[in-house]
């Protein structure tokens, strides 16, 4: 019994002992599992697009040229500011706003007083036909019913109306008016369009005057005064003040507008208008001296600065003489007395150097000065022929100078996007050149 037992003891303790063996010399096989994850993850991060990645080559234009794009938004933009200066002061004639001269910041007729006599043929307001909006505004005749017919007219069959494209709203009808023609938007109980909900018929939203872009221009001049790593010299001397300056008078403008247009001087009897009075006119008589200081100081710093041609593309250079004769144009009536046959003189210039950037285009269409000046500077050129008429020794109107200025403001910023545009191809890798495709062998002839 003793020897039986002992067989069996001896292949248990062999068992065990291959076993403890086994487990030390093995090493452990991988997850499958795990495998498949990797595999799977590895492939997703290829297929997603990595955001820290850049998609082109990260350019940093000139310092110097990034300022003196800052400096020609603030000097040239703040023009606009003269433009909101002589329509408030023309519309108060020198008095202060009251029921009797309510302000305006040009770009539309200013309000009527509420208690001034309408005009004539137009019903007072509360009349019966009046129509309702903006108190002052001037009223629209109330529009005639027309008679109706004794024999009614045959019914004419009406034309399927045309699908709106995807998202876009479709164009609503057009109610006939007292002849039978279709009434304008805004006139005769119709809709304005563009209009907030609850607004009155016929009467405008807003007022073109806040499409001056008064705060924007003048925030340039802050971002400029702000940029040291490049001096100027006077330059920035004068933008230290200037640039608050700018910015006060700007959001004072924006402010004052806000108040009218939302006739809040009927809840504090013109308290706060007559507050923004002050300060309006504090600044308007300051802002000739201020724009004076600072135009000098630009001019003296390119007389003593010009550019360097040999560092220009060709296009380049035709396009920037056409933006000096753009330049040259708005300068000339910059000033209180106009310089007429300057300004004369400036957009016939413009006109033959646009013409020799359109060629150029033409020749060069991958050109990015050309594809990007152009349409700008074709809108200045419009503007110009559009105001040489209304140009005179004592100046220009207030709205001929906003359009001048806001489209001299877009030829200053196609400017620095064709730089921009100009210095990232400069930079990118050149594009690898494209391999001939093989000659075609000739097939082997057929055996007869």
């Amino acid at each position: 019994m003793s020897s039986l037992r002992s067989f069996v003891s001896l292949p248990f303790a062999l068992l065990v002992a291959t076993t403890v063996a086994g487990c030390g010399n093995d090493k452990p096989k991988p997850d499958p599992s795990a495998a498949a994850t990797t595999a799977t993850d590895t492939a997703n991060a290829k297929g997603r697009l990595n955001l820290r990645t850049p998609l082109a080559p990260q350019v940093k234009v000139d310092p110097q040229a990034t300022k003196d794009y800052r400096v020609d938004v603030c000097y040239f933009g703040t023009m606009t500011l003269r433009q909101a200066r002589d329509a408030y002061l023309a519309s108060l004639g020198g008095a202060e706003p009251s029921d009797k001269k309510l302000p305006s910041f040009g770009g539309a007729p200013a309000p009527t007083s509420p208690t001034a006599p309408a005009t004539s043929g137009a019903p007072k307001p509360g009349a019966p036909g009046a129509m309702p909006g903006k108190p002052g505004a001037p009223a629209t005749p109330p529009v005639t019913a027309p008679a109706k017919p004794t024999t009614p007219p045959a019914a004419t069959p009406a034309k399927p109306a045309t699908p709106a494209a995807s998202g876009t709203p479709a164009t609503p009808p057009v109610k006939p008016g007292a002849s039978g023609a279709p009434v304008a938007p805004g006139a005769g109980g119709a809709p304005t369009p563009g209009a907030a909900p609850g607004e009155p018929p016929g009467r405008r939203p807003f007022d073109v005057a806040l499409r001056a872009p008064h705060e924007r221009n003048a925030r340039a001049c802050s971002v400029a005064a702000g940029l040291k790593d490049v001096a100027m010299g006077d330059v920035d001397t004068t933008l230290q003040a200037y640039a608050p300056f700018a910015v006060e008078l700007a959001k004072s403008i924006a402010t004052a507008t806000t108040y009218y247009q939302r006739e809040e001087y009927k809840k504090d009897s013109f308290a706060k208008g007559k507050e923004l009075h002050k300060q309006l006119v504090e600044g308007f008589n300051k802002l000739d001296e201020m724009q004076a200081k600072l135009g000098d100081a630009l001019d003296g710093w390119r007389k003593a600065h010009p550019a360097d041609a040999a560092k220009q593309d060709d296009g380049e250079k035709v396009a920037m003489a056409a933006f000096a004769d753009a330049r040259d144009s708005i300068l000339a009536v910059a000033t209180k007395k106009a310089n007429v046959a300057g300004f004369k003189e400036a957009s016939g210039k413009l006109e033959k150097s646009l013409d020799a950037l359109k060629a150029f285009a033409a020749s060069h269409p991958t050109d990015p000065w050309s594809k990007m000046m152009v349409p700008s500077l074709e809108s200045m050129l419009k503007a110009a022929k559009e105001a040489d008429s209304k140009v005179t020794d004592k100046g220009v109107d207030g709205d001929t100078l906003l359009v001048l200025t806001n489209s001299f403001v877009s030829v200053i910023e196609a400017r620095y996007r064709a730089l921009s545009r100009s210095t990232t191809m400069k930079a990118a890798p050149p594009a690898p050149a494209a391999t001939a495709a093989p000659a075609a062998t000739p097939a082997a002839p057929k055996p007869e």
